[in-house]
């Protein structure tokens, strides 16, 4: 008996505990809807794509020009069989070199651009991250939330605790 009333006493101070620690409530946030409408999500990454495609693209056709340059000097040694060949063999076999020096020049050219446009998403994930977080404890501050959560985390919400459309607002 004094065991049941200890532990129904235990069992009702964690009650109260936990309801005092949740009294402002929890909020929740879609935040697939605040990448895809607010501008530092979807949008930004689109410029940023669009800033560094043209330079991609002139950085690709480049490398298959050069690649299908190299391929042809390799067929074209195979047909070479006189002797004044091998003077011309020498002026080619330079030009290859240059070709493939090109090449794996352009291609280095190539790598820097994948790396700068990681970079550029990283930063922009970073922005989108911090300007999340400043936009919810905002949020969470005047509608006394003591915390925002992700949408994806609850199976079930009542419509009057979804702060998406406020976080959207705030991050404008």
């Amino acid at each position: 008996m004094r065991k049941t009333i200890l532990g129904a006493i235990i069992v009702g101070g964690l009650m109260v505990s936990t309801t005092t620690a949740m009294a402002g409530g929890v909020g929740f946030a879609n935040v697939q809807d605040i990448f895809e409408t607010s501008p530092l999500g979807k949008a930004k990454v689109t410029a940023d794509e669009k800033k560094l495609k043209p330079q991609m693209d002139q950085l690709k056709q480049n490398i298959t020009t050069l690649q299908e340059k190299v391929n042809a000097y390799t067929q074209e040694k195979g047909d070479v069989q006189t002797k004044n060949a091998q003077a011309a063999d020498k002026v080619e076999s330079q030009d290859k070199q240059q070709v493939q020096a090109d090449l794996e020049k352009a291609m280095k050219d190539y790598q820097n651009l994948m790396n700068q446009v990681q970079k550029m998403a990283s930063d922009d994930a970073d922005a989108f991250k911090d300007a999340l977080t400043k936009a919810s404890a905002q949020v969470a501050k005047e509608k006394q939330f003591d915390a925002i959560l992700p949408a994806e985390m609850s199976l079930y919400n009542v419509d009057s605790i979804d702060v998406t459309k406020d976080v959207i607002a705030k991050m404008q």
